[in-house]
């Protein structure tokens, strides 16, 4: 029959019941020999023993080529890699086997010069190093052992890249500069000194431009300013010695041209006629100058190198400055002096123009017309840190005169005693405004109106945090607003002012307001010992203290509408009427005190027309004759409110507290929530006297009783 063969079918060729492997009649020569996979690599162990049979038996296979079969990346089928073993077991390792895979080897080149760098541009891949080669690469030089990337990069005349970084000498952040030529100084202007703000630099070669070895250059950014130039007088340190003066002489620097020295221009004892219609900077040091000059047009500052207290300008009997046609000057830092003209403005006349100026002191001028110290005509002024003081004005203004609608800012000023016909410090006319601020005015006098300022003709004056004391006047000891003048008083203090008529303090004849300002001792011989006003005056936060009237008012003589809130009267006096206030027309006082004020009749307030007194205080005050606190002089529909607040230890002959004076049977007073304690008339109405009407005219609400002391018509 047939003989059984293995074959993939299992086929039982002899019919014996059993196939391949199960049949023991199976030919051994179909067998196929079987050698272990132990790492499942597909390739069996070369050294592991044959199994022959017809199917492979469990993790078997057909050949004996894997030369390490615990490695599943090393077979015949595997790539040779630098590791010291046969991968691809061929009998040949590494750099031994034509088939390794480069690039796991090695970059080597040769290190001719033996520093541990090779040279990049013969570079092999081995797995190992061949003999006088590294795998530290970078050498630019291989030829010099000094010459690597561990180098020190230093300085030297070939020019070479020691640390082979790609760069030279300075422009190697990391060069030993010290191998250098030296330190050097930048030197931005160009005149031969370094910048002594400037840190060294150390640089390899000396530098074509822009820097020096030295640095003593005060100035970097001006050529005129290092150690070798001469000092001048212009503000700057011109040698960069600061004991170094240029006291007694004086400078010219021109906008446009070459500046140049005018001491002997300006320095001699008469006074030099100088007209300037350039543009520039006049710069005068330490010492007196002698100066009429007129702006014309030109845009100039004149500076005092060394302030007021050391740079006098002298007039040598003629006006200092003439400023117009637009011109724009600036002043600052020196004392104008000794100015004269029989017209306007002695020390500076500026007409059509600007001025301003900061520490300055003006002073001993005279004029025969208007403005003693400065005249000022359609121009604009700003003066600061500036001494206005004993001037004279034949006319208006002692210190200023303004008109042509002008504008005058003071700023920290004073203005001491100067003198004029009208406004002994200053005089707004003419639509011109003033605004001033934390000034300081004192010692002024006007022959006639407005001590320390008058304003008149559509003007306005703005006073803030400035002081008014011992100024004096016929009306408005201090200030006076005359005509269509308004202003406004703001945190000011006015002390010791004195009129030979009305308004010791202030006199305004347009409205006026007043806030936060302090009157004391201030004294009218006519009326309103503090304030004498015409119009709408305005009160608000604001004390009175030890005013004096020798008519009415002792602190406030109101002849049209006033209002009165959170304020003090205190000790206030008048002659006659109203201790406090005296007022012709309608009255509103609010949440205010009025205590110790005497007169002879109105200790507090003298009323002539309508009066609302609301939440307010009246304590101690005192008269002569009648109304310890108010006198009502009412016509017919005049009516006086009383709405809360209290009445204590008032006294007066008749009427403790309100002497009514009623002229008709339309007069009323209306009391509503008042406290009345310990007031006393020692004639008629501890409270209230009325003169004439009866007691329908009065009408008491919430308030204690009344007690008459003696008589009908009181309460």
């Amino acid at each position: 029959g047939e003989i059984e063969v293995c074959d993939d079918l299992d086929t039982d060729e002899d019919c014996s019941g059993t196939a391949d492997d199960l049949d023991s009649g199976v030919d051994a020569s179909t067998f196929t020999d079987w050698s272990p996979d132990t790492d499942s690599d597909g390739y069996g162990d070369a050294t592991a023993t044959l199994t022959a049979q017809c199917d492979a038996p469990t993790g078997s296979v057909d050949n004996a080529a894997d030369c390490d079969d615990g490695e599943f990346d090393i077979n015949p089928d595997a790539t040779e890699a630098c590791d010291s073993i046969d991968n691809d077991c061929d009998t040949l390792v590494d750099d031994d086997d034509p088939s390794l895979d480069p690039t796991t080897a090695t970059e080597w080149a040769p290190d001719t010069d033996g520093d541990g760098f090779g040279d990049d541009a013969s570079v092999v891949r081995a797995c190992t190093s061949p003999s006088g080669y590294t795998d530290v690469l970078g050498d630019c030089d291989d030829g010099e052992f000094d010459i690597n990337p561990d180098a020190q990069e230093v300085c030297d005349a070939d020019d070479t890249d020691e640390d082979c970084d790609g760069l030279i000498d300075d422009a190697d952040d990391s060069v030993d500069a010290s191998t250098g030529s030296g330190s050097w100084y930048v030197d931005s202007d160009g005149d031969g000194y370094g910048d002594e703000t400037a840190s060294a630099e150390l640089l390899c070669d000396t530098p074509t431009s822009g820097y020096v070895v030295d640095n003593t250059d005060c100035d970097d950014k001006d050529a005129e300013v290092n150690p070798g130039a001469t000092e001048v007088c212009d503000l700057a340190d011109n040698d960069c010695d600061p004991s170094t003066t240029a006291d007694g002489t004086a400078y010219w620097v021109p906008d446009s041209g070459t500046p140049s020295d005018v001491t002997s221009t300006l320095g001699g004892s008469s006074a030099v006629s100088v007209t300037w219609s350039d543009d520039g900077a006049l710069y005068l040091c330490a010492g007196v100058w002698s100066l009429n000059a007129t702006v014309d047009g030109a845009i100039l500052d004149v500076v005092g190198v060394g302030g007021s207290s050391a740079v006098t300008v002298n007039g040598r009997g003629g006006r200092l400055l003439d400023v117009e046609n637009g011109a724009d000057l600036s002043l600052n830092g020196f004392t104008l002096k000794n100015g004269y003209t029989s017209s306007t403005g002695a020390a500076v006349r500026v007409r059509g123009s600007s001025l301003v100026g900061d520490d300055l002191e003006i002073t001993d001028h005279s004029a025969g017309d208007h403005g003693g110290a400065l005249f000022v005509s359609n121009s604009a002024v700003e003066l600061s840190n500036t001494i206005i003081d004993d001037n004279y004005s034949a006319g208006d203004g002692g210190g200023l005169y303004a008109t042509g609608s002008s504008t005058v800012v003071l700023d920290t000023c004073t203005l001491e005693d100067n003198s004029a016909s009208d406004g002994g410090a200053a005089n707004i006319n003419d639509a011109s405004t003033l605004t001033m601020d934390n000034s300081t005015l004192t010692d002024n006098y006007a022959s006639a109106y407005g001590g320390a300022l008058r304003c008149q003709d559509g003007t306005s004056v703005s006073i803030t945090s400035s002081d008014f004391s011992l100024n004096s006047s016929i009306d408005g000891g201090a200030v006076e607003l005359f005509g269509s003048c308004t202003g406004t008083v703001e945190s000011s203090t006015f002390s010791n002012n004195y009129a030979s008529d009305d308004g010791g303090a202030i006199w305004a004849e347009n409205t006026l307001d007043i806030t936060g300002s302090t009157f004391t001792d201030n004294t009218a011989s006519g009326q309103g010992g503090s304030v004498w006003s015409d119009d709408l005056l305005t009160v608000d936060t604001s004390s009175f203290t030890d005013g004096y009237s020798g008519d009415d008012g002792g602190a406030i003589r109101s002849k049209s509408t006033l209002t009165v809130s959170s304020s003090v009267f205190h000790s206030n006096q008048a002659a006659d009427r109203g201790g406090a206030i005296d007022a012709s027309e309608a009255t509103t006082v609010s949440a205010s005190t009025f205590t110790d004020n005497y007169a002879d009749d109105a200790a507090a307030i003298d009323s002539n027309a309508s009066l609302v007194i609301n939440n307010s205080t009246f304590d101690s005050n005192s008269v002569g004759d009648k109304g310890g606190v108010l006198r009502l002089n009412y016509g017919a529909s005049d009516s006086c409110e009383i709405n809360g607040g209290s009445f204590t230890n008032n006294t007066a002959r008749d009427g403790g507290v309100v002497y009514a004076d009623f002229g008709s049977s339309s007069s009323i007073l209306e009391v509503d929530s008042a406290v009345f304690t310990n007031n006393t008339a020692w004639s008629n109405g501890d409270t209230v006297r009325y003169k004439y009407g009866s007691s329908s005219n009065y009408t008491f609400t919430g308030t204690q009783s009344f007690t008459c002391q003696s008589s009908a018509g009181c309460y």
